[in-house]
């Protein structure tokens, strides 16, 4: 066998088809590979020795017989057997042709109309609408009448579209993470780890719905990696000294005292290109500006009720003590129940109430305190709920010298959420408490369903 000339057999191919089940790669994609490879080995017939000559043999081959993309794709899965089986020399480079993200096809936009839409938005004010139009994926164009300067460092700021104005207070750590190179003709590489995102070849066929996955599969492989960012930074800070290439941008979760903002990974091509229609300069943007759209969710605190019966007729049987909680926040009420405690001697009891929206003001009433025992103070206390320790009330009643016995019971509902499968907007129906189930339960003392 001459040098750098390799065989291919049967148990190479079945070797490559494990490392892909073991590596977890979704069955689709497998057979893909596994069909590519196979294309390949019936190209070379009988004759199954392999060098570069013949490879590049075959990279014409398949540009007579297949379109672009899907010779490309086909080399890409060559590629992956190849490294994989340590015969990187005889990688060869995919097919050129112009790409960019936005698909070509009836009933979607133009990349020169989607710019367009950007420009009229900016035109009109709309500076947040336009940030955030350019920057749902990757805001990625493969060529331009320069070169990328792969020596030229780039950055990026970030800009949050200011649905929720308290973010701007918080602090909003940021990690990027590369995940391919780029060279001077805008052909991405995938970083070792990152092959599986399949980044030498996307094109005008890659869709938003494609991007999305990749940049989820990236997030994937970073945290069963245990992956070290390439950069740490924060929102406000921006990112600087990033070498070209395609960077995941993962926004960390931040709470303020009321609610969770989470942001989607995405992923982001170092420089930039703006080519359009009515934008001409096809120059790269080595200092980029994205935004980062941040998604809302209310967190929850409780409100602790203390009960003090200081003193008691055993006589009359149990004292039972009923209160009425009501949530209200923004001018909206967000919670309403009523709760009891049954005591059967004096001393303190307590009951704790929660899913309750952090921030409400929560009114607790207590509403019958039995036939022969009195507050002492008043029968309303109110308080402010916190998402991190339970709000308290306290109240404290006596026995009066009457010899009135009663009981109580109270009548509870809960109410349990449909499925966001069952529902075409399963989160707006919990939020409205509607397409879900309720069930009714009698208490005589609400602490014995809690235990």
């Amino acid at each position: 066998m001459l040098k750098n000339t390799i065989t291919i057999d049967r148990n190479d191919l079945e070797e490559f088809e494990r490392y892909l089940y073991e590596r977890e790669n979704a069955r689709a994609t497998i057979r893909k590979y596994m069909t590519d490879i196979r294309t390949f080995c019936r190209y070379l017939g009988q004759d199954n020795e392999v060098d570069k000559r013949r490879m590049l043999l075959y990279k014409e081959w398949l540009l007579e017989h297949y379109a672009i993309s899907s010779a490309n794709s086909m080399l890409a899965a060559l590629n992956q057997f190849l490294k994989f089986k340590g015969y990187d020399f005889l990688t060869v480079k995919r097919i050129k042709t112009q790409r960019n993200l936005f698909r070509q096809e009836e009933r979607e936009l133009t990349k020169g109309e989607f710019r367009r839409l950007v420009e009229a938005a900016r035109r009109q004010g709309k500076e947040q609408l336009a940030l955030m139009l350019a920057v749902p994926a990757v805001m990625y164009t493969a060529q331009a009448a320069v070169g990328i300067d792969t020596d030229r460092d780039c950055s990026v700021s970030f800009q949050l579209d200011g649905t929720f104005q308290e973010l701007d207070t918080l602090e909003i750590p940021v990690n990027l993470y590369q995940v391919a190179q780029v060279d001077e003709e805008g052909d991405y590489e995938s970083l070792a780890g990152f092959e599986i995102l399949d980044l030498e070849n996307v094109d005008n066929e890659t869709t938003a719905r494609e991007w999305e996955e990749k940049a989820a599969q990236a997030a994937q492989v970073i945290e069963e990696g245990n992956i070290a960012p390439t950069q740490r930074t924060t929102a406000e800070e921006g990112a600087e000294n990033l070498s070209p290439g395609m960077y995941l941008v993962d926004a960390q979760q931040v709470q303020s005292p009321e609610y969770t903002y989470s942001f989607t990974p995405y992923l982001l091509s170092l420089p930039d290109n703006y080519y359009s229609d009515t934008n001409p300069d096809d120059s790269w943007i080595y200092d980029v500006t994205v935004g980062l759209k941040p998604e809302q969710e209310i967190r929850y605190g409780s409100v602790r009720i203390n009960k003090t019966l200081d003193a008691y007729n055993a006589t009359l049987g149990g004292a039972s003590f009923i209160f009425s909680i009501e949530a209200v926040k923004d001018g909206e009420t967000v919670y309403s129940d009523v709760v009891s405690l049954v005591f059967d001697g004096p001393g303190t009891k307590s009951i704790e109430v929660g899913n309750i929206p952090a921030g409400a003001q929560v009114t607790v009433t207590e509403v019958y305190s039995g036939s022969s025992y009195q507050v002492v103070g008043d029968n309303v206390a109110t308080t402010v709920i916190s998402a991190e320790d339970p709000a308290e009330v306290s109240f404290v009643n006596t026995y009066d010298d009457e010899n009135n016995g009663g009981s109580s019971i109270v009548n509870h509902f809960d109410y349990t959420a449909p499925e966001e499968n069952d529902s075409e907007d399963g989160s707006q129906a919990a939020e409205n408490q509607t397409g879900g189930t309720w069930t009714w339960t009698q208490q005589t003392d609400s602490t014995d369903v809690q235990e």
